[in-house]
């Protein structure tokens, strides 16, 4: 049995192979979080196939092996007045885990644009990350969907 339990503790992980960066990437950035964590090993390894629990793990275990305490920063956040109809618009990137016919679970990324003024919203959506072209393509279908391009120029002064 304690055999068995010390050949656990001496296990082969499967990120190991990541670790260097890993380790790297937590270092430099101790706010970072294993769901980013996650994201830049998707966009550096597009081929492994790792878990959400596995790489929290992995990154608690480093962090706790290297004394790197997790530095949480506190956002301001304060209300902006809407700016003027057709001024400016908002995009935002995201992943959903859905079940396919099959019963698997897969991920599906999107893209969201909402204009400032009217919240009129348009959304597309890959089974695979978003390329650059994509981003790219996704904007031009935006603008055509909205019927133009918003003025991006809008800046709020404020007193120094």
């Amino acid at each position: 049995m304690t055999i068995w339990l010390a050949s656990t503790k001496q296990r082969r992980k499967k990120l190991d192979p990541c670790r260097e960066i890993i380790l790297h990437w937590i270092q430099k950035h101790p706010d970072l979080s294993a769901s980013q964590v996650q994201d830049w090993l998707e966009e550096q390894y597009p081929d492994l196939r790792v878990g959400e629990s596995t790489v929290r793990s992995y990154v608690r275990n480093l962090r706790e092996e290297w004394n790197i305490p997790k530095e949480t920063s506190v956002r301001q956040y304060q209300a902006v007045p809407d700016p003027p109809m057709g001024h400016q618009a908002q995009v935002d990137f995201g992943k959903v885990k859905v079940k396919n016919q099959q019963g698997k679970d897969i991920d599906l990324y999107f893209i969201a644009f909402v204009l400032s003024h009217s919240r009129y919203k348009y959304m597309e959506w890959l089974n695979r990350p978003f390329t650059t072209r994509d981003v790219i393509q996704a904007h031009e279908n935006a603008f055509q969907w909205f019927g133009g391009i918003p003025n991006w120029y809008y800046v709020k002064k404020t007193d120094t």
